[in-house]
């Protein structure tokens, strides 16, 4: 089993499809069947049913893929550090996040100021979602990821340092009536359709925040999203307003965000292990605890 072995099965995982495998990897549609064909004869068992309509993973394909990707990914990030070491990099920070805005408008600030006092420190980033984050985490995959604390509250090993306690908002479209109020309460949304957080994609403590506003709302229709930029979509198209953590505020034009007078707060913050490896780390945490800027104007 090699790299290429593994590129060539995880792309065509996601794919399923030879010819945009092929078209990814740059390689021609037969090296890939060839790859794919000699992986499955070391394994001893079919990775993928194929015809001339269709491409899937077996149910071993399925079991194989996640840990396949998971080994593909470490030994990237392994050969990214490495190289990194024999060009003068003295260390690697890797840090999780989750995509929000204002994670893309402070990570890069704090960064650029850590490194002009560490310049031979190298950052690699990672969007992953918080359960995947977390796992990461504890795995020593990531050293740092910014979080909210219920992902890993009770977790051994963790310390967590919070950023900001923050409520929910109300997010309308610019030409929607509610969006020339200062404030939004409960009676104020009364049968708009209300877009919310995938309830298998949230953590449990903004999931709980959501039933308790579904069940005092029983004349509005719920719609779920998977993210706060496809909700941000769905509002512009005048489908629904959105009932989101203010730290999930986004750049996006035609947006307004309200408070929302709900009894809800949710902690955010960053994460990392007692007992990490790199002494930087802490140092590094405490810089995204005290300088994080927690509004976007």
């Amino acid at each position: 089993m090699n790299i290429i072995q593994l590129r060539c099965f995880v792309i065509l995982s996601e794919t399923l499809s030879f010819s945009h495998t092929a078209e990814i990897l740059n390689l021609t549609q037969p090296a890939v069947t060839h790859q794919i064909k000699k992986l499955e004869s070391e394994l001893n068992f079919p990775l993928f049913n194929r015809n001339k309509y269709r491409v899937e993973l077996t149910p071993a394909g399925k079991v194989f893929y996640p840990d396949a990707k998971d080994v593909l990914t470490r030994l990237q990030m392994a050969i990214d550090k490495a190289s990194a070491m024999d060009n003068q990099v003295t260390d690697v920070i890797n840090i999780g996040y989750e995509g929000h805005d204002l994670e893309k408008l402070n990570l890069p600030m704090m960064i650029n100021a850590y490194r002009e006092n560490h310049p031979s420190t190298m950052f690699m980033v990672f969007k992953a979602d918080h359960i995947a984050r977390k796992q990461a985490l504890l795995t020593r995959k990531y050293d740092v990821i910014l979080t909210v604390r219920d992902n890993i509250e009770n977790t051994d090993n963790v310390i967590f340092k919070e950023i900001m306690s923050a409520g929910l908002d109300c997010v309308v479209g610019e030409n929607h009536p509610l969006s020339q109020k200062s404030i939004i309460r409960l009676e104020d949304i009364h049968g708009e359709n209300i877009i919310l957080c995938d309830p298998l994609q949230c953590p449990k403590e903004l999931n709980i925040g959501q039933e308790k506003l579904k069940e005092s709302l029983p004349g509005c229709r719920f719609i779920y999203s998977d993210s706060e930029f496809s909700a941000a979509i769905m509002m512009k198209c005048a489908m629904g307003i959105a009932i989101m953590p203010t730290f999930c505020r986004q750049l996006s034009e035609g947006l307004v965000h309200i408070p929302f007078i709900i009894d809800k707060n949710i902690a955010y913050g960053v994460a990392y292990l007692k007992d990490c490896h790199n002494s930087d780390v802490p140092i590094f945490a405490r810089m995204i605890k005290d300088l994080f800027i927690k509004t976007i104007r």
